[in-house]
């Protein structure tokens, strides 16, 4: 799955609805396969991945994608430390994702 766009708006979203199905995300690693085991965020035996590495699987090229990534910051702070704490909830993920998108598509990107 890709964007067809890398305004920062659509990928934001596309990475939250690539997360939400249950199983969908994980944390402390861009993404794992069907086994658990580690992967990147764009290898073809990935079955969840991390907020960032959600982003990463829409738009795989760096400076593509590094400006989604801004926005997921200005919404939670430190992305890892917010992704990866155990306390944290694939829902609130999926929040921040949509959140930040918004926050994209009100500045027009």
């Amino acid at each position: 799955m890709t964007a067809t766009s890398t305004k920062a708006s659509e990928v934001l979203a596309a990475a939250a609805n690539l997360i939400e199905p249950p199983g969908a995300w994980t944390r402390c690693a861009y993404a794992r396969g069907a086994h658990g085991e580690p992967a990147t965020a764009s290898a073809q035996h990935a079955t969840c991945w991390c907020a960032v590495g959600a982003i990463k699987r829409i738009v795989p090229k760096k400076g593509e994608w590094l400006q989604a990534v801004n926005y997921l910051d200005k919404i939670v702070g430190t992305i890892v430390l917010f992704n990866d704490a155990l306390d944290r909830t694939q829902a609130e993920v999926v929040a921040a994702l949509r959140e930040a998108s918004t926050l994209a598509a009100q500045e027009g990107n």
